[in-house]
Protein backbone atom coordinates (compact mmCIF):
# COMPACT_ATOMS: atom_id res chain seq x y z
CA UNK A 1 0.00 0.00 0.00
CA UNK A 2 1.35 3.57 -1.09
CA UNK A 3 2.91 5.18 1.70
CA UNK A 4 2.99 2.53 4.48
CA UNK A 5 6.48 1.10 5.32
CA UNK A 6 6.99 -2.28 6.97
CA UNK A 7 10.33 -2.82 8.60
CA UNK A 8 11.90 -6.13 11.05
CA UNK A 9 14.26 -5.67 13.61
CA UNK A 10 17.06 -8.16 14.21
CA UNK A 11 15.66 -9.20 17.66
CA UNK A 12 12.78 -10.29 15.33
CA UNK A 13 10.31 -7.18 16.27
CA UNK A 14 8.39 -5.82 13.00
CA UNK A 15 6.79 -2.12 13.20
CA UNK A 16 4.78 -0.67 10.34
CA UNK A 17 4.34 3.09 9.61
CA UNK A 18 1.92 5.22 7.45
CA UNK A 19 2.90 8.68 5.96
CA UNK A 20 -0.09 11.17 7.24
CA UNK A 21 -3.14 11.76 4.85
CA UNK A 22 -3.02 15.65 5.56
CA UNK A 23 -6.74 15.42 6.52
CA UNK A 24 -7.86 14.02 3.12
CA UNK A 25 -9.16 10.38 4.66
CA UNK A 26 -10.56 8.78 8.33
CA UNK A 27 -8.48 9.06 11.75
CA UNK A 28 -8.42 5.40 11.53
CA UNK A 29 -6.38 5.06 8.59
CA UNK A 30 -3.02 7.14 10.24
CA UNK A 31 -0.13 5.66 11.68
CA UNK A 32 2.48 8.29 12.35
CA UNK A 33 3.90 6.55 15.35
CA UNK A 34 5.42 3.09 14.49
CA UNK A 35 2.92 0.21 15.59
CA UNK A 36 5.40 -2.64 16.90
CA UNK A 37 4.79 -6.57 17.46
CA UNK A 38 7.00 -8.36 19.65
CA UNK A 39 6.82 -11.87 20.48
CA UNK A 40 3.30 -11.54 19.21
CA UNK A 41 2.24 -8.31 21.57
CA UNK A 42 1.41 -5.26 20.39
CA UNK A 43 3.55 -3.31 22.32
CA UNK A 44 2.71 0.01 20.78
CA UNK A 45 -0.84 1.37 19.71
CA UNK A 46 -2.41 1.86 16.48
CA UNK A 47 -3.76 5.21 16.42
CA UNK A 48 -7.25 7.00 14.87
CA UNK A 49 -10.96 5.76 15.81
CA UNK A 50 -14.66 6.60 15.29
CA UNK A 51 -14.37 10.03 15.16
CA UNK A 52 -17.98 11.20 16.23
CA UNK A 53 -16.17 10.49 19.62
CA UNK A 54 -14.64 13.42 20.81
CA UNK A 55 -11.11 12.13 22.08
CA UNK A 56 -10.99 10.47 18.62
CA UNK A 57 -10.03 11.60 15.21
CA UNK A 58 -7.44 13.89 14.04
CA UNK A 59 -6.63 16.01 17.36
CA UNK A 60 -5.83 12.74 18.91
CA UNK A 61 -3.03 12.00 16.57
CA UNK A 62 0.33 11.61 17.30
CA UNK A 63 1.78 14.59 15.44
CA UNK A 64 3.11 17.98 16.53
CA UNK A 65 0.39 20.56 17.07
CA UNK A 66 -0.52 24.13 18.21
CA UNK A 67 -3.10 27.16 18.88
CA UNK A 68 -3.02 30.09 16.83
CA UNK A 69 -3.11 33.37 19.32
CA UNK A 70 -4.76 35.78 16.78
CA UNK A 71 -6.77 35.27 13.41
CA UNK A 72 -5.42 32.39 10.83
CA UNK A 73 -2.57 33.69 8.91
CA UNK A 74 -3.82 34.73 4.98
CA UNK A 75 -1.43 31.92 3.57
CA UNK A 76 -2.91 29.08 5.43
CA UNK A 77 -6.20 29.85 4.77
CA UNK A 78 -5.94 30.38 0.78
CA UNK A 79 -3.49 27.05 0.75
CA UNK A 80 -6.41 25.48 2.70
CA UNK A 81 -8.93 26.55 0.12
CA UNK A 82 -7.22 25.53 -2.67
CA UNK A 83 -7.01 21.78 -1.59
CA UNK A 84 -10.20 21.08 -0.49
CA UNK A 85 -10.56 18.14 0.94
CA UNK A 86 -12.32 15.16 -1.37
CA UNK A 87 -12.65 13.19 2.31
CA UNK A 88 -13.99 9.54 1.80
CA UNK A 89 -15.63 10.05 4.96
CA UNK A 90 -19.05 11.34 5.02
CA UNK A 91 -18.70 13.27 8.28
CA UNK A 92 -15.59 15.41 6.88
CA UNK A 93 -17.06 16.61 3.68
CA UNK A 94 -17.80 19.69 4.33
CA UNK A 95 -15.62 20.49 7.48
CA UNK A 96 -13.49 23.64 7.64
CA UNK A 97 -9.76 22.42 8.18
CA UNK A 98 -9.09 25.86 9.53
CA UNK A 99 -10.99 25.32 12.99
CA UNK A 100 -12.30 28.38 14.94
CA UNK A 101 -10.55 27.98 17.69
CA UNK A 102 -7.29 28.15 16.26
CA UNK A 103 -6.06 24.59 16.89
CA UNK A 104 -3.46 23.93 14.13
CA UNK A 105 -3.14 19.97 13.55
CA UNK A 106 -0.09 18.91 11.56
CA UNK A 107 -2.04 16.10 10.11
CA UNK A 108 -4.72 18.46 8.78
CA UNK A 109 -3.08 21.41 7.90
CA UNK A 110 0.02 19.90 5.91
CA UNK A 111 0.61 18.35 3.04
CA UNK A 112 3.51 15.08 3.69
CA UNK A 113 4.93 13.02 0.97
CA UNK A 114 7.11 9.93 1.80
CA UNK A 115 10.93 10.58 1.74
CA UNK A 116 13.59 7.76 3.03
CA UNK A 117 13.03 6.64 6.38
CA UNK A 118 10.35 8.77 7.26
CA UNK A 119 8.15 11.61 5.63
CA UNK A 120 8.02 15.27 5.40
CA UNK A 121 5.35 18.03 5.21
CA UNK A 122 4.99 21.93 4.37
CA UNK A 123 2.35 24.59 4.64
CA UNK A 124 2.92 27.83 3.83
CA UNK A 125 4.06 28.55 7.52
CA UNK A 126 5.34 25.37 8.83
CA UNK A 127 7.80 22.51 7.70
CA UNK A 128 7.87 19.16 9.73
CA UNK A 129 10.31 16.29 8.64
CA UNK A 130 9.96 12.80 10.58
CA UNK A 131 12.50 10.03 10.11
CA UNK A 132 12.72 6.49 12.01
CA UNK A 133 16.19 4.71 12.16
CA UNK A 134 16.52 1.06 12.99
CA UNK A 135 19.09 0.45 15.47
CA UNK A 136 19.46 -3.51 16.49
CA UNK A 137 17.23 -3.67 18.87
CA UNK A 138 16.62 0.18 19.06
CA UNK A 139 14.04 2.11 17.48
CA UNK A 140 15.19 6.30 17.04
CA UNK A 141 12.41 8.82 15.98
CA UNK A 142 13.69 12.47 15.08
CA UNK A 143 11.17 15.43 14.69
CA UNK A 144 12.18 18.82 12.98
CA UNK A 145 9.93 21.79 13.17
CA UNK A 146 10.57 25.24 11.31
CA UNK A 147 8.48 27.41 11.23
CA UNK A 148 8.46 29.64 8.14
CA UNK A 149 7.15 32.92 9.03
CA UNK A 150 6.76 34.67 12.71
CA UNK A 151 3.76 33.32 14.83
CA UNK A 152 2.34 34.07 18.36
CA UNK A 153 1.48 30.62 19.63
CA UNK A 154 0.42 28.20 23.06
CA UNK A 155 0.37 24.31 23.47
CA UNK A 156 3.40 23.65 21.23
CA UNK A 157 3.57 19.86 20.92
CA UNK A 158 6.92 18.97 19.84
CA UNK A 159 6.97 15.62 19.49
CA UNK A 160 4.71 12.36 20.64
CA UNK A 161 5.98 9.57 22.06
CA UNK A 162 5.09 5.56 23.59
CA UNK A 163 4.23 5.25 26.88
CA UNK A 164 6.57 1.82 28.07
CA UNK A 165 5.83 -1.22 29.21
CA UNK A 166 7.86 -4.95 29.49
CA UNK A 167 8.49 -4.81 25.73
CA UNK A 168 9.55 -1.54 25.57
CA UNK A 169 11.76 1.39 27.06
CA UNK A 170 13.17 4.73 26.50
CA UNK A 171 16.72 5.26 26.83
CA UNK A 172 17.25 8.98 25.95
CA UNK A 173 16.03 11.62 28.45
CA UNK A 174 13.53 13.93 26.97
CA UNK A 175 14.34 17.45 26.32
CA UNK A 176 11.31 18.86 26.51
CA UNK A 177 8.62 18.27 28.81
CA UNK A 178 6.06 15.22 28.60
CA UNK A 179 2.38 14.78 29.36
CA UNK A 180 0.46 11.74 29.18
CA UNK A 181 -2.92 11.56 27.66
CA UNK A 182 -5.55 8.95 26.76
CA UNK A 183 -7.57 9.10 24.07
CA UNK A 184 -9.77 6.41 22.14
CA UNK A 185 -8.51 4.45 18.58
CA UNK A 186 -9.08 1.41 16.80
CA UNK A 187 -8.24 -0.69 19.44
CA UNK A 188 -9.83 0.87 22.49
CA UNK A 189 -8.36 3.51 24.68
CA UNK A 190 -4.55 3.90 24.85
CA UNK A 191 -2.31 6.52 25.99
CA UNK A 192 0.44 8.74 24.54
CA UNK A 193 2.72 11.47 25.80
CA UNK A 194 3.03 14.89 24.38
CA UNK A 195 6.27 16.91 24.36
CA UNK A 196 5.62 20.74 24.85
CA UNK A 197 7.65 23.35 24.23
CA UNK A 198 7.06 26.74 26.58
CA UNK A 199 8.04 29.09 23.38
CA UNK A 200 5.05 31.24 22.51
CA UNK A 201 6.43 33.36 19.87
CA UNK A 202 8.48 32.02 16.66
CA UNK A 203 10.10 33.70 14.11
CA UNK A 204 10.32 32.72 10.69
CA UNK A 205 13.27 29.79 10.72
CA UNK A 206 12.74 28.96 14.15
CA UNK A 207 13.42 25.35 14.13
CA UNK A 208 12.73 22.52 17.07
CA UNK A 209 14.56 19.62 17.24
CA UNK A 210 13.50 16.50 18.89
CA UNK A 211 15.08 12.78 18.92
CA UNK A 212 13.74 10.06 21.30
CA UNK A 213 15.08 6.29 21.31
CA UNK A 214 13.44 3.35 22.57
CA UNK A 215 14.57 -0.44 23.35
CA UNK A 216 12.61 -3.37 22.17
CA UNK A 217 13.02 -6.43 24.02
CA UNK A 218 12.30 -8.09 27.61
CA UNK A 219 13.60 -6.32 30.58
CA UNK A 220 12.91 -3.86 33.20
CA UNK A 221 11.32 -0.07 32.26
CA UNK A 222 12.08 3.10 33.58
CA UNK A 223 10.28 6.22 33.83
CA UNK A 224 10.66 9.01 31.54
Amino acid sequence: MKGVVIRSLPNGAEMVWAVPTGGFGHAADEQPLPYIRFKGCSITPRYGGDESFSDAGYASLPLPRFTLVGPWPLRQKLFNFFRKRINIYWRNLFASVCRKNGDFFFGEQLNYKLVKDGFYGKSPIVLHIRKFDVLKSQIRIIDVVEFRVQLELRGMVVANGFVENRFLKAIVEPSYKGRSREFSSSTGGIQMIDFYSEVTNVDKGYCFQFEQVYEVGDGPTKSI
